[in-house]
């Protein structure tokens, strides 16, 4: 059962590296440049020792939504990124709400994962509260059926927050179609009905070349592409992680990481039909507050 009719988007991907991260990043970037209110959100991210950033409250979050949150004309925030799995040498931290949470590694995992889920939805509650929009990037592929009970970034964020989906497969190796149709044929009747587009990323060549694979997908799959989006190479900050991504008065406010943004942010929504992904997803979502939403407050850091 949903928590409310918030107006979220669901940025899924057929598996890891196809794109996500740079879609959201553009999604916020697009809705923030139409004056819209809008936040990223990432319930729970992966992160090797350099993949973190530190917020003004001193809160850790991934790189990756800080970058988004600049991309929204927002300073990041713990709420965009409420769990973190971090690597620490040949360990695993599990960061909550900016914070380690040591105890969280020593109780059972069908209660660690329940009490994650419980942070994850009051996060996007509060941000919720705040924006119109929330332009949410799911973690991996939604259809890894041995785990998909623990899930917290994909499906289950899909229906615990009533968010439409856009489905984003990867042209850069072979094999689009299989993991585009495959993962949707994996999904649940309710799960695929949430799905309302797709994005092709990282083709190389001229998309109009990808015409006929366009129509193939959308006649096996019934759901209609949003665009198709060439390879973009050059990419160096925007996105990645590294050891200089942990320097925000460095990288974040940088004119060259502002003109990277920009860049990528442009790049993908010039080749995305957005007449049809307002129609798809941004119809039924309530109208934007043009009002400032204001600071965002720091939840307890537990």
């Amino acid at each position: 059962m949903a928590i409310r009719n918030s107006a979220s988007i669901l940025v899924l991907g057929t598996s890891s590296l196809v794109g996500k991260t740079l879609v959201t990043l553009a999604l916020c970037r697009w809705l923030s440049g139409q004056g819209k209110s809008v936040a990223p959100f990432k319930p729970m991210s992966m992160s090797s020792g350099h993949g973190s950033y530190r917020t003004a409250s001193g809160g850790e979050i991934h790189v990756h939504q800080a970058h988004q949150a600049v991309a929204a004309n927002l300073e990041p925030h713990v709420d965009m990124n409420p769990v973190m799995f971090k690597a620490v040498g040949n360990k695993l931290e599990i960061v909550v709400c900016g914070a380690p949470s040591p105890g969280l590694t020593e109780i059972p995992a069908s209660h660690r994962y329940n009490s994650l889920r419980a942070v994850i939805a009051k996060s996007h509650r509060r941000l919720a509260d705040r924006f119109d929009h929330i332009v949410i990037e799911g973690c991996g592929s939604p259809v890894e059926l041995n785990i998909k009970e623990r899930d917290m970034s994909n499906c289950w964020v899909a229906e615990t927050f009533d968010a439409r989906c856009l489905l984003v497969g990867s042209a850069e190796q072979t094999g689009v179609f299989a993991s585009i149709i495959g993962t949707l044929s994996l999904l649940t009747e309710s799960e695929r009905s949430r799905v309302a587009g797709f994005i092709i990323n990282k083709f190389h060549g001229d998309p109009s070349e990808f015409a006929d694979g366009v129509r193939i997908l959308e006649d096996k799959t019934g759901i209609p592409c949003m665009g198709v989006i060439p390879f973009l190479s050059g990419i160096t900050v925007v996105g990645q992680e590294g050891e200089a991504a942990s320097a925000p008065e460095t990288i974040l406010s940088g004119e060259g990481f502002m003109e990277e943004l920009d860049r990528c942010a442009d790049h993908i929504i010039k080749h995305l039909n957005l007449w049809l992904l307002e129609e798809r997803f941004l119809a039924k979502l309530p109208s934007a507050q043009l009002s400032d939403p204001g600071p965002l407050s720091n939840p307890a850091i537990q």
